[in-house]
């Protein structure tokens, strides 16, 4: 702007030293040169008016330097040109000139004012939607702590029903139900993210309050993650582990139960007492024995292994094959009082990490509470 106003000086003071040499007619010709000048300036106000804002800022510089060259080469070669032409008046020539160069100053005023209108508006709509992309991230953070809560309620009802399960029958570990758990997966990442951070201190205020409260909800995120993956692992491995001291079990009653046979079919003459015992035991087994029972541990245990075991112990000083079979017994009798002890170690581990997980959720609720209240 300094550079246009310093040409339109630099204008009238040429065509003011030109009124004492030249006459009236000459000013006509000058008057007519600066109306095709000014036509120029008014063209060139039109381009800059269909410039794009995005482009005008690096076409700026170059177009104001552009029109004042141009303005100068053209005045200087005009008034050369002038020289020769007829003289006219210094005032017709001076207020045309004026109304001219007003002109074109209004055309170019025009143009940056739309330019500087059209780039506010951008302006405005990148912060708009700058602004909408933080509010939906905010708004997703709490959808998916609200499904984490939601999730852990149900998570923990299971747990619940699954150790009362275990200790009402501590032979056998019923089967979690385990909700997806892909959800406190999506809070882990959405917390780690530094997009959501910057976001949430955006919505909420840059302050030391809103960093402490990110900060909790990191923390607890990280725990609902590691200890929900831990506990779908160790509902894996302790229904392998339940399933292996079973089959143990099982391979040491099929021994006894065969060696049990064998001795009383070999003792049939030589001690019938003993046949007699070890038959009576497998009857009253067999008749106990049904097709919703044979999974039962307790009625293997306490209808045959037991009795076998008193029954046999009458002859253990006698006869060196009722030792091995005792020694057989001994072996899955351990077993099987492992097994509930085992299971019941493991509600006592379930029982104490509900404990831990309605805790956390507790202050995950009041964290999601605060969140929801500063909105």
């Amino acid at each position: 702007m300094n550079k246009t106003l310093s040409i339109l000086s630099m204008l009238l003071f040429l065509n003011l030293n030109l009124s004492a040499k030249y006459s009236d007619s000459l000013f006509i010709q000058q008057n007519q040169i600066l109306r095709s000048i000014c036509k120029e300036i008014a063209l060139i106000g039109d381009e800059v008016a269909k410039i794009d804002s995005s482009k005008f800022r690096s076409q700026v510089k170059n177009f104001s330097t552009e029109l004042s060259d141009s303005l100068i080469n053209k005045i200087t070669f005009n008034i050369a040109e002038s020289n020769q032409k007829e003289e006219k008046s210094l005032g017709d020539f001076l207020y045309n000139s004026a109304a001219d160069l007003f002109g074109a100053f209004l055309g170019a005023s025009i143009a940056l004012l739309l330019f500087y209108w059209q780039t506010k508006k951008d302006l405005k709509a990148e912060e708009l939607k700058k602004q909408e992309l933080i509010n939906n991230k905010i708004s997703y953070l709490k959808s998916v702590m609200n499904s984490v809560i939601n999730l852990s309620e149900k998570l923990r009802n299971s747990g619940v029903k699954f150790t009362k399960e275990i200790k009402n029958n501590p032979y056998e570990i019923p089967e979690l139900q385990l909700y997806p758990l892909q959800d406190f997966r999506r809070l882990d990442r959405i917390i780690s993210d530094e997009s959501y951070f910057y976001a949430f201190m955006n919505y909420y205020g840059n302050s030391q309050g809103s960093i402490e409260r990110y900060k909790d909800l990191s923390s607890l995120s990280d725990y609902l993650k590691s200890q929900t993956d831990q506990l779908f692992q160790n509902q894996l491995t302790d229904r392998e582990s339940d399933h292996k001291r079973k089959m143990n079990y099982k391979i040491g009653f099929e021994t006894v139960s065969n060696a049990a046979s064998e001795l009383g079919i070999t003792n049939e003459k030589s001690n019938p007492d003993l046949h007699r015992d070890i038959e009576k035991v497998l009857k009253n087994y067999q008749s106990k024995l049904n097709e919703e029972n044979q999974t039962d541990l307790s009625l293997h245990q306490n209808e045959f292994i037991t009795p076998l075991r008193d029954v046999l112990l009458e002859y253990m000083f006698d006869i060196e094959e009722v030792r091995k079979v005792l020694d057989n017994i001994k072996s899955i009798s351990q077993i099987y009082r492992e097994i509930p002890l085992q299971n019941i170690n493991v509600a006592e581990d379930y029982s104490g990490f509900l404990v831990i997980l309605e805790s956390v959720v507790n202050k995950l609720k009041i964290k999601f509470e605060e969140i929801k209240s500063s909105d």
